[in-house]
C-alpha cells in the first residue's frame, strides 16, 4: 500500500511535448502524439530514501550491509525487459532511451554500502549495470526497432554514466545491435520522442519515451518549486497531458489496476519474460 507502482509494472500514456528542451512552447497546435512507459528503476542509493537497498542486501558477518550486485542488475533488467515487452507488444519503432536508474537512485549506495565510497567501485558498478540494461534490451525488442540512447557528456556524473553505455554498446555480443542503435550526444528525451513522432505523422505507437518514474506518484512533486534538473518532474512540467494523466492516476485513492480501468485504460499482465530471468525472490 506504501507504493503506487509495484516494483515491475509499466505505465503507458499517449502524450505530446509543449515545450521544447530550451523550455520554449512549440509552435503550432497539430504535433503528433508519441508514447510515455513510466518506470521505476530500483531504489539503492537515494539520499534518505533508498527505498529498495534492504531488500537488495544481507549482512555481513560483522553486521555491516552489503550489495547483493547480482540480484540487484537481475531486478533492473526485469524492470527493463517490461518496457521491452511494452515496446514488442505494441508494434513500437523507435525506443528513446536514457541511463536508466543510474542518478538518484543510485548516487549514494556508498551511504549503505562502503565498499562504493570508492569512486572506481561505482564506476564498475554503472558499467555493469548499464551493461545488463543494454543486453535486454538487445534481446527483448524486435531487430527493427531503433534503439536511441541520449547521453550527456558534461562533467561527473553524466559523463560517467555516458562511459558506462558506450562501453556496454562496443561488447561484442550486442554488435548487431550497437549497429542498428544511435547515440545522441547531450540528447534531450522528450524533445528527441517529439522530433521522432512528427517524422513519422500520425502513427500513434510508433515512438515510445523512457520516463524513470517514482514509485509512490508518477511525476513526483513536479507542480513544486524543487527537484529542478529530475527528469520525472521536469517531463511532466513541459508536457501537460503528461501531468494531467498522472494527476488522475495519482489521486483516485484506488489501486493501480483499478484506477487505469476507472480511466478507460486497459491492463496486461506480463507473463515470464524471455529478455532477462526473473529475480529470485524480489517481486
Amino acid at each position: 500500500a506504501e507504493f503506487l507502482l509495484g516494483r515491475y509494472d509499466v505505465v503507458v500514456a499517449q502524450v505530446v511535448a509543449d515545450m521544447n528542451r530550451d523550455w520554449e512552447f512549440y509552435k503550432g497546435r497539430n504535433r503528433p502524439t508519441f508514447l510515455v512507459a513510466h518506470a521505476a528503476a530500483i531504489n539503492i542509493g537515494e539520499l534518505g530514501r533508498a527505498s529498495d537497498f534492504e531488500d537488495f542486501s544481507r549482512k555481513d558477518e560483522d553486521g555491516s550491509p552489503s550489495l547483493l550486485v547480482e540480484s540487484y542488475l537481475e531486478a533492473m533488467g526485469h524492470v527493463v525487459g517490461n518496457v521491452a515487452e511494452v515496446v514488442r507488444s505494441l508494434s513500437v519503432k523507435e525506443l528513446v532511451f536514457f541511463p536508466f536508474g543510474m542518478g538518484a537512485f543510485v548516487r549514494h549506495v556508498g551511504r549503505s554500502d562502503p565498499r562504493f565510497d570508492s569512486q572506481l567501485e561505482m564506476q564498475w558498478l554503472r558499467r555493469q549495470l548499464a551493461r545488463q540494461l543494454v543486453q535486454v534490451i538487445a534481446r527483448g525488442v524486435d531487430p527493427t526497432v531503433t534503439v536511441h540512447f541520449c547521453l550527456s557528456f558534461a562533467d561527473g556524473e553524466p559523463s560517467w554514466n555516458a562511459d558506462a553505455f558506450l562501453r556496454a554498446l562496443l561488447q561484442e555480443d550486442v554488435k548487431e545491435f550497437a549497429l542498428r542503435s544511435i547515440v545522441h550526444e547531450e540528447g534531450d528525451c522528450l524533445d528527441l520522442a517529439q522530433e521522432l513522432a512528427g517524422r513519422r505523422g500520425n502513427r500513434q505507437n510508433d515512438v515510445l519515451m523512457l520516463n524513470g518514474a517514482n514509485r509512490h506518484l508518477l511525476g513526483n512533486h513536479w507542480f513544486q518549486g524543487g527537484a529542478k534538473m529530475a527528469i520525472d518532474e521536469n517531463l511532466h512540467r513541459r508536457c501537460w497531458r503528461m501531468a494531467r494523466t498522472s494527476y488522475c492516476v495519482n489521486n483516485y485513492g484506488k489501486s493501480l489496476e483499478e484506477t487505469v480501468r476507472c480511466l478507460r485504460g486497459s491492463v496486461h499482465v506480463i507473463g515470464e519474460n524471455p529478455a532477462v530471468p526473473a529475480p529470485r525472490s524480489h517481486s
